[in-house]
């Protein structure tokens, strides 16, 4: 996931995602990332996800993710199998 403000451009993993109390805490996933992080999501957050969620355009990308994903998987198989370009010695 990429977060870009006016501070930062960061990208980050989410590893875990579990209930504490009345809320959800999310942390990092990656032991290699610089800035890890741990969020904590009130139920008034995850409400404002839910009703920012419902309308068609993500309703449709949600639909779409199997394809995406599969055309994502696809464009990352043929990167790794490219011949690489260096030039041969002389």
């Amino acid at each position: 996931m990429k977060v870009v403000t006016k501070l930062a451009k960061m990208e980050f993993t989410i590893g875990t995602l579990v209930r504490k109390d009345d809320f959800l805490i999310m942390e990092s996933g990656d032991d290699t990332e610089t800035m890890k992080f741990r969020a904590q999501i009130t139920p008034e957050d995850v409400v404002a996800t839910i009703k920012a969620g419902l309308n068609l355009q993500v309703l449709f990308y949600v639909l779409q993710l199997p394809i995406l994903l599969r055309r994502r998987q696809r464009l990352e198989h043929q990167k790794s199998r490219a011949p690489s370009r260096q030039a041969s010695p002389k």
